[in-house]
């Protein structure tokens, strides 16, 4: 046996693996609504996050390649310089968020809300955008 294969077999399980729909939901109810929950650099690909309140959360970094968060409440998040290529954010609020230099290449974002009443603005400064689908959005400003 080779001294390679010894040692991959006995190296600890890769912790790279996608955060389930159920690991977020079980972190969300032992955060403090005043907390603020940092999600910095997690792996969420194609997670199903849809209609979840997911306000406040700091995804900066974060990995949501083709996640599902459509209905998903995401005002006040942070998402800056996260991969959200081909994630679906179909009908999600959005108010107040923070999307600088993310990648949401191929993203779908139909029928989002954008606009804040008390007059929050989102800043997407420098986000990838292309081919996003922003029919019916709703955007202000």
């Amino acid at each position: 046996e080779q001294l390679e294969d010894v040692i991959e077999r006995e190296q600890p399980p890769d912790d790279s693996s996608p955060i389930t729909r159920r690991e977020l939901a079980m972190a969300l109810m032992v955060t403090p609504t005043n907390k603020e929950l940092r999600c910095q650099g997690v792996n969420f690909s194609g997670a199903n996050l849809s209609k979840l309140d997911l306000r406040y959360i700091n995804f900066k970094y974060a990995v949501l390649r083709k996640a599902n968060l459509s209905g998903a409440n995401l005002s006040y998040c942070n998402f800056e310089r996260a991969d959200l290529s081909n994630a679906t954010l179909d009908s999600a609020n959005l108010l107040g968020v923070k999307v600088l230099c993310a990648n949401l290449e191929g993203a779908t974002m139909k029928g989002c809300n954008f606009e804040d009443p008390a007059g929050s603005r989102a800043n997407m400064e420098g986000a990838m955008m292309k081919n996003v689908d922003l029919e019916g959005s709703h955007m202000a400003g």
